[in-house]
């Protein structure tokens, strides 16, 4: 795919599909002219309108002008998209990009076909300002394809190509993240306010503090515990401030986030059929996506009951998973002994409910 004459369409102009259009025209791999950016609300695009984008509210018309299409729409507004583009989608002509929080290649390819290239893709809202922590992993696509993705990211931040089962970890460390470490730099400046500092000049500090230490570990390559041994000196101020910090959980807190993100992340999506159990499976490593893992155990059901390897089987409407010690038992070729189903008889496919 040639980058420099394609058009792009982006399904879903919201923060995080507007942030990929301002990083992608910023890093001049193409004109604003050749992206449509599109949305309901179509009066919310107008500054991207009056900066050169086309901006439309029909998904359809954008799709037949467009040979690379990135969905950004939220997971609850996925079903209805991929069935407003289905009929329109040609495998021959498009690529879909899919950034989808849970939504795996093989959910989005049984509602637009087989056939149709799709590569998932999981940046973040640094994007806009051209450093974007982005995953992206591809199964079914071409070599050029994803090579062109690759190329299209790599110019707005920093690129890695992970296997599909680690898409929903990636989406808590690093898009999810943007938000742990942005609430991280608002605590140290809301500390220097403390300490005598104003609030612009606090943040300012803080911000520019984070930014060092970050471009300690990206540009050196270090770790980052060799950097806290530079700074912490015996008896010292740093290193009384850094235990202070660790007794009221600072570490502990920020890996539950980042977990917990995981479990919430696993769960954002439901694919349309309902009742039906699926097991995605990436083909060339013949393994689950989306994996029963040890920081999912104990979460909520799993909408499409992944969990339970059951093919071909319905499962009742208001069928709970329960986690009983005494009535745990392994489920056949599942990576987790998790669970068995308890059903009231009332038929179908129960989501949501706690274990």
């Amino acid at each position: 795919m040639d980058l420099a004459h394609a058009t792009i369409s982006i399904l879903g102009s919201g923060n995080i599909g507007c942030a990929i259009g301002e990083g992608i025209v910023s890093a001049g791999l193409v004109a604003p002219s050749r992206i449509i950016l599109t949305r309901r609300s179509v009066e919310h695009l107008d500054r991207y309108k009056e900066q050169g984008f086309r901006v439309s509210s029909d998904n359809v018309e954008a799709l037949k002008a467009s040979e690379l299409v990135i969905i950004a729409v939220t997971p609850q507004r996925l079903n209805a998209l991929l069935a407003e583009i289905k009929d329109t989608v040609s495998a021959e002509r498009h690529v879909v990009v899919s950034i989808v929080s849970g939504a795996t290649i093989a959910q989005i390819q049984r509602a637009l076909g087989a056939d149709v290239p799709v590569i998932r893709v999981m940046p973040n809202t640094a994007i806009a300002i051209r450093e974007s922590m982005t995953c992206i992993s591809a199964h079914n696509a071409g070599e050029s394809h994803l090579k062109a993705v690759a190329r299209l990211f790599e110019a707005i931040g920093k690129v890695v190509v992970i296997d599909e089962s680690l898409m929903v970890p990636a989406t808590a460390l690093c898009a999810c993240g943007i938000a742990f470490f942005l609430r991280a730099i608002r605590a140290a400046s809301q500390g220097g306010i403390e300490i005598g500092f104003h609030a612009e000049d606090a943040l300012l500090m803080a911000a520019q503090t984070a930014r060092g230490a970050a471009s300690l570990l990206v540009e050196a390559g270090n770790h980052p515990e060799r950097e806290v041994d530079k700074v912490t000196t015996p008896q010292g101020c740093t290193i009384s401030g850094l235990n202070q910090m660790e007794h009221n959980g600072f570490s502990s807190a920020l890996i539950k986030g980042i977990v917990t993100s995981a479990k919430k992340a696993a769960v954002l999506y439901a694919p349309k059929e309902r009742g039906k159990v699926h097991r995605d499976i990436n083909p060339d490593t013949d393994r689950d996506i989306n994996p029963v893992q040890p920081w999912n155990t104990g979460s909520r059901i799993w909408h499409d009951s992944r969990l339970l390897n059951l093919p071909g089987e319905h499962i009742s409407r208001s069928a709970k998973i329960s986690r009983n010690k005494n009535q745990t038992r392994p489920i056949s070729n599942c990576q987790d002994p998790i669970a068995v189903i308890e059903s009231d008889g009332h038929g179908g496919t129960s989501t949501g409910q706690p274990f």
